[in-house]
């Protein structure tokens, strides 16, 4: 059982990029079956001089990070049990650690999707609190935002992330996921775009109904959500 400690996000990460598949006998997983297998065993993260020479031996860079991304795949209980501490054959370690680095890149962006996700699910809850409060401000949901993640670019949108540490969703609506990926906009670009808003002192939220919300930005920024007791569900969202 591996020592290494992994986030739920990095788990799901990792699980989706890899199409919910074992890397070894190509086995679909459910998310509750994930193991997280190191490629070559984490032990050798602890043992330097024996780390030192099957990195020679496989034909691998001294360098190669035991506990790094490119040494770590999805598996099932039966293959990560049955591989154990095994050195794999070279030939074998090296197609396996390929295909791994190939996915390296959606990995990380589901990360970013991810955190994007919890980024957006704050930034709507405060402007609910705020609307709620009776006296909506930007500077007090300026300051119920200051603890939000500040997200990142270059996402790409391919599915609705849940947020597994609280009991609540942040769901996007279809024809939200059809319209961001037609007009090429990133959750984390949405994200980016409230907080400019935010900054700039031009922001303007309406209420629609009792649980639904508009809020109106720099940049052509619009988004539509309505709010539920365990979540937010987004029905637009559009900068030009």
């Amino acid at each position: 059982m591996s020592n290494q400690a992994f986030t739920p996000s990095f788990r799901e990460a990792l699980w989706i990029s890899h199409n919910k598949k074992c890397i070894h006998c190509r086995r679909e997983l459910l998310f509750a079956e994930l193991r997280i297998d190191h490629l070559l065993p984490e032990y050798l993260a602890r043992a330097a001089a024996e780390r030192d020479a099957v990195l020679q031996l496989v034909g691998l860079a001294p360098e190669f990070d035991i506990l790094g991304k490119e040494n770590l795949a999805p598996s099932c209980a039966g293959c990560n049990d049955q591989k154990g501490s095994t050195i794999l054959e070279p030939g074998r370690l090296a197609i396996l650690i390929s295909k791994v680095r190939e996915k390296i890149a959606a990995v990380e962006a589901h990360e970013r999707n991810r955190q994007a996700a919890k980024d957006l699910d704050g930034i709507l809850r405060a402007v609910v609190s705020s609307v709620e409060s009776g006296k909506f401000s930007l500077q007090e949901l300026k300051n119920r935002l200051s603890d939000l993640g500040t997200g990142k670019d270059g996402l790409t949108l391919d599915f609705a992330v849940s947020s597994e540490d609280r009991a609540r969703k942040l769901i996007l609506t279809t024809e939200v996921v059809d319209q961001l990926r037609r007009r090429r906009i990133t959750l984390a670009e949405i994200v980016a775009s409230i907080r400019n808003s935010l900054a700039h002192n031009d922001f303007k939220v309406d209420r629609r109904s009792v649980s639904a919300f508009l809020i109106r930005g720099r940049g052509g920024l619009m988004v539509t959500f309505e709010m539920w007791r365990h979540e937010v569900r987004v029905t637009n969202a559009y900068i030009s």
